[in-house]
């Protein structure tokens, strides 16, 4: 009797556990208010993107245009006019100065963003352009179409480098890995595939998916790949084993774009349930939904400091709509501005230990380097 007592006992926390109902799901925080909605475009919003510097937006529409927007005030800043069919996809140049589209018309573009005109034109596609991507060092340009290939070209000459071929049908999404060594596709055969830049060779599928694959993106330091899918898929995966990391559930239907935070924390999806949904990374939590596009949403992103996200809506909506992400800053604005990386009120040693360790790593959208010097050192010992 002793014995089956203590045995009893032992269980009685298990056995408490399994009876009684389980705690409430931690709520959601829903966002129905954008800080701006882009207006102007005549049909669907397909793509859009941020300036580098966070101060711009580009939207590319069913109208045969991309337009740029100021995203301080909301209005509408230039068009840039010339496709003669659908832009599928936008992207800027990583120092701003020039937009990149792809059309229905089987091209690729590349406009000056200053002036808005047609600076370079990408031919070889034999049919749509779904997707466009600019490599991180700003000389090549990465294609995706429904020829079944991605293309490589050189963003100066409009030169074609190289093909990536072995999609059995079309390929929605491509992306640079953060070093530009690797290009990555997601294509309606319901596959992701990674490959080589340099040779075109393909290095390995990765994950399984039941049906085609619309959007794929690189984590900030390439080591995990997010893809977007039918049937409310999201996934995480490992790119160089391509072992599935984690799902993240929510979405009803079709998920047709995904991305990183900036610092690779958190994820960002939008799909036709017409939600823009922010996720946490580690544990596939859902933090953050937008609502208020009255169809499908198409394209999401995050601005280059996470502050902000930019969503473009389809079908009836046409326009593109401006976020408060509702995130904080790894390093608030006040204390990096005195050099305080660690944010502890004291300006010391720890923080010069911190500017070695993280020099020439974007941080809140600002690359750390000889400004975040100078601040330290004007700084030293400060509340110490």
């Amino acid at each position: 009797r002793p014995a089956r007592r203590r045995t009893l006992l032992a269980l009685f926390p298990l056995l408490l556990a399994l009876t009684l109902p389980a705690g409430p799901a931690r709520a959601v925080d829903v966002v129905n208010t954008p800080i701006w909605e882009f207006e102007g475009h005549t049909q669907q919003v397909r793509a859009v993107a941020f300036s580098p510097d966070g101060l711009q937006a580009l939207t590319g529409s069913v109208d045969n245009t991309a337009r740029l927007w100021n995203a301080v005030n909301g209005t509408e800043v230039r068009q840039f006019v010339g496709h003669t069919h659908n832009i599928y996809s936008v992207a800027f140049s990583p120092d701003g100065t020039r937009v990149l589209t792809g059309s229905r018309d089987g091209t690729a573009r590349l406009w000056n963003t200053a002036t808005g005109d047609e600076v370079q034109k990408f031919e070889g596609h034999t049919d749509i352009v779904y997707a466009v991507a600019y490599s991180p060092d700003g000389t090549q340009v990465l294609t995706g179409s429904h020829d079944e290939t991605a293309r490589l070209w050189d963003a100066a000459t409009g030169d074609e480098i190289r093909k990536f071929e072995g999609h059995t049908s079309w390929v929605f999404s491509v992306a640079f890995s953060p070093d530009g060594t690797e290009v990555l596709t997601g294509s309606n055969d319901a596959t992701v595939r990674l490959w080589n830049t340099a040779t075109g060779d393909e290095i390995r599928e990765i994950g399984e998916y039941p049906d085609f694959v619309r959007s794929v993106a690189f984590s900030p330091d390439g080591n995990r790949v997010l893809t977007g899918s039918q049937h409310g898929s999201v996934q995480l995966w490992d790119t160089a084993t391509g072992e599935n990391i984690r799902q993240f559930t929510g979405h009803g239907g079709l998920v047709f774009s995904v991305t990183f935070s900036p610092d690779g924390t958190k994820v960002l999806t939008g799909g036709n349930d017409s939600s823009v949904r922010i996720w946490d990374a580690a544990t596939g939590v859902e933090i953050r939904r937008f609502v208020g596009q009255t169809n499908f949403v198409t394209s999401v992103a995050f601005s280059p400091d996470g502050m902000k996200v930019l969503s473009g809506g389809g079908s009836a909506d046409h326009t593109a709509r401006l976020w408060e992400s509702g995130l904080e800053p790894a390093i608030p604005p006040e204390a990096r501005a005195i050099g305080d990386f660690n944010n502890d009120g004291c300006v010391n040693f720890q923080d010069f230990v911190f500017l070695l360790e993280s020099w020439g790593e974007r941080i809140d959208g600002v690359q750390i380097g000889f400004t975040d010097f100078v601040a330290m050192l004007e700084n030293w010992g400060e509340g110490c």
